[in-house]
């Protein structure tokens, strides 16, 4: 079935969300796994431990480097090991990180920032390849370095890490999206006439000022009503408007649920998405939509032969 709709509201860099009409849950669903599982990303997979002095095993460091998510913009030019005809690593399959830390004064912090690319300056490709920092926030993005390690005095850790080309289907770590979930588009229900019976002329003007947009006051009658007419097919107040009315019934000290009711439009699916950054919410949507076609395709060549 082809989608009457779909929208794309973008919050952030890492932060995105696509409302669909008219499509079944099991297609969404499949673009969904496809986007967990199937879109490949670089990782730290290999972890070779020359000293560790720390409190931590090397199991512990090996497992908290590989969860550092590293930019995988040009990952597509990168082969799977496996596929690579190297004998073990090499450029095209791989990319190489050092890290030596010897504490001399009283402590010493250890983060993703410490990590060095050992490419070549020649390999522009596994030069791309670094930690990612910025944390993509709705609200803010900052650039925040990831912990390894805490050391004390006299302990030392110098390792080599090795990154390499997976999906998140072999392990999580190469998964490029940390959040991902489906529902049902809410719509959000004001009984207005149940409302303004517990509340004075100040206090709907207090709700009116605050919903400008949405609420009007008759000076007359003093009554509450909406601004425009409200049909069936939209929403009666956005997740804006919602949050906004919670807080103020909250504040009023106002159950909410005695006034608000909360309904789902089965034709409306929402699919909120977060990446870990390794590669944009774009990036990871259109890659997604191609191997589902390439599998689909598979499938169809398969079916011709049984045929």
């Amino acid at each position: 079935m082809r989608p009457d709709k779909v929208v794309w509201e973008e919050f952030s860099e890492f932060q995105a969300q696509l409302t669909f009409s008219g499509v079944e849950n099991t297609i969404i669903n499949s673009l969904r796994r496809t986007m967990m599982n199937e879109v490949p990303t670089l990782a730290i997979d290999l972890v070779s431990i020359e000293i560790n002095t720390t409190i931590f095993h090397d199991e512990f460091i090996s497992h908290r480097l590989g969860l550092i998510p590293l930019n995988s913009g040009k990952v597509d030019k990168f082969r799977f090991n496996r596929e690579c005809e190297c004998e073990e690593r090499c450029e095209a399959c791989s990319c190489i990180f050092s890290l030596d830390i010897n504490v001399l004064e009283k402590e010493k912090l250890v983060f993703s920032t410490d990590l060095k690319n050992l490419s070549s300056e020649e390999n522009l490709l596994g030069k791309s390849v670094v930690p990612i920092h910025n944390s993509g926030s709705e609200k803010s993005s900052f650039s925040e370095p990831i912990l390894i390690a805490k050391l004390r005095n006299g302990q030392r850790l110098k390792l080599l890490a090795i990154a390499k080309k997976g999906i998140g289907k072999e392990h999580s770590k190469w998964s490029p999206v940390s959040i991902i979930r489906l529902e049902n588009k809410p719509f959000f229900f004001l009984d207005l006439y149940k409302l303004e019976q517990k509340l004075n002329k100040k206090k709907k003007k207090e709700l009116v000022e605050i919903l400008p947009n949405l609420l009007q006051l008759d000076p007359i009658r003093e009554t509450l009503s909406y601004k425009k007419r409200i049909n069936d097919k939209d929403p009666y107040i956005n997740n804006t408007s919602f949050n906004l009315i919670i807080k103020w019934l909250s504040n009023e000290r106002i159950d909410s649920e005695e006034f608000i009711k909360i309904y789902s439009e089965n034709n409306q699916i929402l699919l909120k998405i977060e990446t870990t950054g390794a590669l944009s919410n774009k990036i990871i949507f259109k890659n997604s939509i191609e191997i589902l076609k390439q599998k689909l395709n598979l499938i169809g060549i398969h079916l011709e032969k049984i045929q």
